[in-house]
């Protein structure tokens, strides 16, 4: 076995994983808030469905990657599969703002587990010597998704419903249900027994990169629904969704193998 093979059938199954995930919430990101308004809620509502979202998968994400450790990263993706495929689906029969919003915390819990699980098994299945590649190519996966994901969700409304998008986002997040079937993660043994502290020193500045990366890339996501109300630059919301996942793959493989 070549132990430093970076393209085993599990890494390649994650990577689509994370690309399904990304692409199944990610499209309820610029339509829900339209939706909410849609069905008489205020412009706050709105905003809560972002908001409170954004700080439940904060919170999960600081907790689920010392369950990670100590339960195995494939059984927090299928629990946070489950939380995400329940949470949706009960979108169907949701009418009331109250409801959603609180939906919307389950999507937020379901959302902080998965990825931050895929996150965790992608990286015990990188070699060591391809880590740069590897992770660049995760990233990849989620830059695409969080591109691709408002684009199909835009179009998705002007042609058919909102029911619709809920269907559409169910059909990629089931699909990854079968994906992780056919993955084997391996729960890798801590070297020696020591109480996790809750922030490691040397993750400080990763994070903060994180942070700044990640807030500037998912404010993109929100744009679409204040230009959507007045109904302006969309032509040039669209360029952008469009040009963003080029850029993104072109500078994964340019960057990621230095």
């Amino acid at each position: 076995m070549n132990h430093n093979k970076l393209w085993t059938k599990e890494y390649i199954f994650l990577l689509i994983e994370s690309f399904f995930l990304y692409i199944g919430f990610m499209v309820f990101m610029p339509t829900l808030p339209a939706h909410i308004i849609e069905l008489g809620g205020s412009q706050v509502s709105a905003s809560l469905s972002v908001g409170l979202f954004s700080i439940i998968a904060l919170f999960t994400r600081a907790i689920s990657g010392s369950w990670n450790d100590r339960i195995g990263s494939k059984i927090l993706i299928l629990v946070g599969l489950l939380i995400l495929i329940i949470s949706t689906f009960s979108f169907y029969f949701s009418s009331i703002i109250l409801l959603l919003l609180v939906i919307r915390l389950l999507q937020g819990a379901g959302w902080g587990i998965s990825t931050t699980s895929i996150a965790t098994g992608v990286s015990t299945l990188v070699p060591p010597a391809k880590m740069g590649e590897g992770i660049g190519f995760y990233g990849l996966t989620t830059a695409l998704g969080m591109s691709i994901a408002p684009i199909l969700a835009i179009l998705i409304i002007n042609m058919f419903n909102f029911h619709f998008l809920i269907t559409f986002a169910l059909v990629f997040l089931c699909a990854n249900l079968i994906l992780l079937s056919q993955i084997k993660l391996k729960k890798k043994k801590p070297l020696h027994h020591t109480t996790p502290a809750l922030l490691e020193k040397s993750a400080v500045l990763p994070a903060f990169f994180v942070f700044t990366y990640g807030y500037t890339t998912w404010r993109h996501s929100n744009i679409y629904d204040g230009l959507r109300e007045r109904n302006s630059c969309l032509s040039y919301l669209d360029l952008f969704f469009r040009t963003s996942p080029d850029y993104s793959y072109q500078s994964v493989f340019r960057w990621s193998t230095l």
